[in-house]
Parts: C-alpha cells; structure tokens; sequence
C-alpha cells in the first residue's frame, strides 16, 4: 500500500479537496471503477485514490488544476492507439476539464487493467 500517512482518510475525503466540477468528475471514475470491477477495494495510496483487485492495484487516479488523470494504466493494441491523445510523456493519462470525459474510453481501459488480475 501507499505512504504510511496518508493525508487523507479515504476517497471521500480526497475528492472533498476539490471545487464541484471536479468532484463531479472525480466521482465519475470512481463510478466507471465500482461498474466494471465490482470486487475492487477502494483506498488511498501515495495520497491519491486507488482501486485494489486480488492484490494488485488496477488503477489510481487523481485531480489537478486543468485536467484529472489516471496512473498505473496504458491500454495496448487500439485502446492505447485511442488514449494517445491523453497519454504524457511519463505514461500519465490525462483528461482535461475542457473537454467531456470519455467514459467509454475510461471503461474499455478499467476493463483491460481487470482483465490483467482476473
């Protein structure tokens, strides 16, 4: 698991950081995780909030001034040709608050990570 003091005492308490467009898009992503891996554990590691499956942390993910992301994911084949345009550098993907959110790109992407520890 993450850092043994985390900031913040669970997902909720994470997301309350935020203004209310971004908790609305924070809680989607939580949403699209508890639809696709409904057996995933929700906590908080390295201060952001993460989603565990059979041991393994399928995704983290987290809000920023301009954009929320996704961390630990890459998608491959067409679904990582579909992410490109919110892929960093450094694998981080990217969501911008000018644009809608993608959830079905988001799900696809759940999906595959559940796919990885099933």
């Amino acid at each position: 698991m993450g850092k043994a003091n985390p900031r913040f005492a669970d997902i909720n308490d994470y997301i309350s950081t935020f203004p209310a467009d971004v908790q609305t898009r924070l809680e989607k992503i939580r949403e699209l995780v508890h639809n696709v891996a409904t057996e995933a554990v929700e906590e908080i590691s390295y201060d952001m909030p993460a989603f565990r499956l059979n041991g393994k942390t399928i995704v983290s993910f987290g809000g920023w001034k301009n954009h929320v992301a996704l961390y630990g994911m890459s998608g491959e084949g067409e679904l990582k040709e579909k992410l490109a345009p919110y892929t960093e550098p450094k694998g981080t993907i990217q969501f911008p608050h000018s644009e809608e959110l993608p959830e079905d790109l988001i799900k696809q992407l759940i999906e595959a990570e559940v796919g990885k520890v099933n």
